[in-house]
């Protein structure tokens, strides 16, 4: 089981954009950043599903806990703090 960080009734993991996505669901300059996405279900549940990112990015979920210390969206930074 992957530890998971909570917030209300939704936890945070991480997403990525896949590279052959167009820029028109994840811009170029946050493409290689991590997103934070709120999900309802278990980890478990939605690794490797397709999810929007707290900023609006289209990303695919990698099914582990949001980290403090990544080099994240800046959006999404800011949307977790």
């Amino acid at each position: 089981m992957t530890p998971q960080r909570a917030t209300s009734a939704a936890t945070l993991l991480c997403g990525r954009p896949r590279s052959c996505w167009p820029t028109r669901l994840c811009p170029d300059d946050q493409a290689d950043l991590v997103h934070a996405v709120e999900v309802h279900r278990s980890a478990d549940e939605v690794a490797g599903e397709n999810e929007v990112a707290l900023c609006g990015a289209i990303v695919q979920v990698l099914g582990t806990p949001w980290p403090a210390d990544a080099a994240p969206c800046p959006r999404c930074g800011e949307l977790t703090a």
